[in-house]
């Protein structure tokens, strides 16, 4: 598998505060408001949907989860995961052809 390259928090703010003319600052509030904003929503079992991007979906772990050592069976934790699935116009920006 070929190396990918990595755009990190920084280059991010960077590129998108160059694109929009802003101050990098005010990008880094946005992107942790985003970032907040999501994350309570996923902790409150609710679903965020942003047209043209994709959807953010809660995820708790398996229910009836068995000791492979031992088939006792074991209570899942009560964390929870995020899952992303990209819009239909994300993906076809992401493949178009230059």
């Amino acid at each position: 598998m070929p190396a990918v390259e990595v755009l990190a928090h920084s280059a991010l703010v960077r590129n998108i505060a160059a694109e929009l003319r802003r101050p990098e600052a005010e990008i880094k509030v946005v992107l942790a408001l985003f970032s907040t904003v999501v994350a309570e929503a996923l902790r409150n079992d609710r679903i965020v949907k942003v047209d043209g991007f994709g959807t953010f979906k809660p995820r708790r772990p398996k229910t009836g989860c068995r000791n492979p050592r031992t088939g006792e069976r074991v209570a899942p934790s009560g964390r929870k995961s995020a899952c992303f699935k990209a819009a239909h116009r994300f993906k076809a920006t992401l493949n178009k052809v230059s």
